[in-house]
């Protein structure tokens, strides 16, 4: 990340920077956008909200792939769920595996996506499968993320959030 918010904490570096990534984006027509600073996007569908969350692997986990897709699967699920109150009606995969990497992993990670769906009911619907950077990346890591989607009356966004009187 370079110097980018080098004297705020790391938790602030990050804030910082997704605010700068929502600033880039801009304001949307959006219920719930970038600009939120919030787990989900929402917007309107049919009267209802419509709610998609897209989560990535952590690297530490790129030589356990099982593990991968299972703990981003629930962190997806998570922010629909518990952080935005909606109900979730599928999942969406990406996975990327370097030129050297083990094509193995592919079916381990989505093993790990399907564990929780499986275990859920909430199906996982579609999904992309590439290699990183083709011929020009040399070596074995995995990269990654598990996307949900969800619907719901109410919501629980940041955006709705009031403060309590006492």
């Amino acid at each position: 990340m370079g110097d980018f918010g080098r004297d705020q904490p790391v938790h602030g570096r990050f804030l910082l920077l997704i605010a700068k990534i929502a600033e880039v984006i801009g304001k949307t027509s959006a219920v719930v956008d970038s600009s939120h600073l919030d787990d989900s996007g929402v917007v309107r569908a049919g009267g209802q909200y419509l709610v998609v969350t897209i989560d990535g692997m952590h690297s530490r986990l790129s030589d356990f792939p099982f593990l991968a897709g299972f703990h981003v699967a629930r962190a997806a699920l998570r922010d629909v769920i518990s952080v935005m109150g909606a109900r979730p009606v599928a999942m969406l995969s990406d996975i990327h595996v370097a030129d050297d990497g083990d094509v193995a992993k592919i079916f381990d990670h989505i093993a790990g996506i399907t564990t929780v769906s499986d275990l859920t009911g909430i199906p996982l619907i579609t999904g992309s499968t590439l290699r990183i950077g083709g011929d020009m990346v040399i070596g074995e890591r995995m990269t990654g993320g598990v996307g949900a989607v969800g619907t719901a009356e109410n919501l629980t966004a940041r955006i709705q959030a009031k403060p309590v009187m006492s």
